[in-house]
């Protein structure tokens, strides 16, 4: 029996809204040991590139709003996607007074500060930041890919911020 009331989920849907979530790189620069990627695949291709460019200048006139999420492997081993993405962004959101923030899912090992500004200043709001556990855990499950210890570097990345 349907319900002539529309389901909470349906009204998700909405037009004037938009989010992507880019896959930048397969690549990483850790060695998890539950990681189930194979890191074959390497940067987005230019052709990909293009089509995420040529969409958004077809959507942005349309909604109000957009979201850009980034991830991958390790998103930040193709820092210049993301910068390029994100700046293409901003200005077609400003320009067509359209709300834009975006967000990052990272490792957070090549987070300095100085790429937190780059990034913060493209509007990117949202950072998860993974960490498994105490140190000593977290390095034997999270080494990077030269064997060495992660955990040290993510936190001064950290607390710099």
């Amino acid at each position: 029996m349907f319900n002539s009331q529309p389901k909470q989920w349906i009204l998700s849907f909405n037009k004037k809204s938009l989010r992507l979530i880019i896959f930048v790189t397969e690549q990483c620069n850790f060695r998890c040991v539950y990681c189930y990627e194979d890191f074959k695949i390497g940067k987005i291709e230019a052709e990909v590139l293009e089509g995420i460019y040529n969409y958004l200048e077809k959507r942005i006139p349309e909604i109000s709003l957009l979201q850009v999420s980034y991830f991958g492997g390790e998103p930040l081993m193709n820092k210049k996607a993301i910068y390029d993405i994100s700046s293409f962004a901003k200005k077609m959101c400003e320009e067509n007074n359209v709300v834009y923030w975006g967000d990052i899912t990272t490792n957070g090992y090549s987070l300095d500060f100085k790429t937190f500004e780059r990034l913060f200043s493209l509007n990117l709001r949202t950072y998860q930041v993974t960490l498994d556990g105490s140190k000593e855990t977290h390095d034997k499950l999270r080494p990077a890919i030269n064997g060495k210890s992660t955990f040290d570097k993510i936190l001064n990345n950290l607390l710099d911020h």
